[in-house]
């Protein structure tokens, strides 16, 4: 029985020398894992507010367009120089309204403006894209933006001139505040306001003289909102495709690139494609499809950003069964994948 209770002895402290080990290991690899973590590019999310209209929320690139982003939001935005000022163009022929240029007090006034920055055209003038406006000469934008309310990959492209340089893009429902404006009629009140939005303005109150100013459309205010990983929608994580509310075609998206990149990093400056990266962590892996999974499978109720309104909650698109039974199948394939790949390089070690 002594010899019985030796043995016992010796296993039990034996075992508890390999926990400790164990335990050794864990925090050293936690350890190293946390000094090798690579942080996600950054994107910075600002909201625009126009009396009357409503918000629009714009994530900007500030990867792909740092001097553009960085004279808009240093230069104007935390200056407060967009503040009160107008959109004194839209343009329904080309698709654009325009802004940042005049600011209305009790007239209509030039926008101060720092010194001229460099064209940096390298992503198309989708609609929904915010780009720098500039002169005939590349690099001579100021303090003037536009918003693109129609597809401009080609009139706006370089074979224009060398292009507009797109920084950001609309988020969440916000186009349905810069169409509303594009729908008014436009005046012309000579250059530059020959084709002035005015709202509740007729054209009997044109010929007949009314001030203008009063019916404006006002920019009260752009705000920074926070910052965030770039390839993570910052109006709603789970909207991969970026289109206001979340469906299936989300999971999707996220599945489709899990079969052919597998899990890996994303860097590289964000372009605006689609906002694989869901839990935020810089990287495209199974949690991010789970996540838009879990998210599908909740009860029915709108799926938005604390940014929103009530009012502008967007309509809950509920997934066919058919396509949430595809994104659950593909989701367990992915599973399935990754468990075989790390059996198979153990047994690689083992041999």
């Amino acid at each position: 029985m002594a010899a019985i209770s030796r043995d016992f002895g010796r296993l039990g402290r034996t075992f508890d020398a390999r926990r400790a080990r164990g335990r050794w290991c864990a925090a050293a690899l936690a350890l190293v894992l946390l000094l090798s973590a690579r942080s996600a590019p950054a994107g910075t999310l600002v909201q625009m507010n126009y009396t009357n209209f409503g918000s629009v929320q714009i994530d900007l690139f500030d990867d792909l367009s740092p001097i553009s982003v960085n004279n808009f939001v240093t230069r104007y935005v935390a200056t407060g120089r967009y503040t009160d000022t107008m959109i004194h163009r839209v343009d329904s022929g080309l698709g654009v309204i325009q802004g940042g240029g005049f600011t209305k007090n009790a007239t209509a006034v030039a926008t101060a403006a720092d010194p001229m920055i460099a064209l940096e055209y390298s992503r198309a003038n989708t609609r929904g894209t915010i780009s720098m406006a500039r002169t005939a000469a590349l690099n001579s934008a100021t303090s003037q933006w536009f918003i693109n309310t129609d597809d401009n990959t080609t009139s706006l492209g370089q074979s224009n001139g060398g292009g507009y340089a797109v920084f950001g893009w609309i988020v969440g429902p916000g186009m349905g505040v810069v169409d509303a404006i594009a729908a008014l009629p436009t005046f012309v009140y000579g250059s530059p306001f020959g084709q002035l939005p005015l709202q509740n303005f007729t054209l009997a109150d044109y010929n007949n003289s009314v001030d203008p100013l009063p019916h404006v459309v006002v920019l009260s205010s752009v705000t920074i909102v926070k910052t965030h990983p770039s390839f993570q929608n910052p109006f709603l994580a789970t909207d991969v495709n970026n289109d206001g509310s979340l469906k299936a075609s989300d999971v999707a998206a996220v599945n489709l690139d899990l079969l052919k990149n597998g899990f890996h990093d994303l860097t590289g400056p964000f372009s605006g494609t689609s906002y694989l990266d869901v839990d935020g962590n810089g990287r495209v892996n199974l949690s991010d499809s789970l996540k838009v999974i879990n998210a599908l499978l909740k009860a029915p109720a709108p799926q938005v950003s604390p940014l929103m309104e009530p009012s502008a909650w967007p309509l809950l698109v509920v997934p066919e069964p058919g396509s949430l039974t595809l994104g659950g199948l593909a989701a367990l394939a992915l599973v399935g994948y990754a468990a075989r790949v790390r059996r198979l390089r153990r047994r690689a070690v083992r041999n």
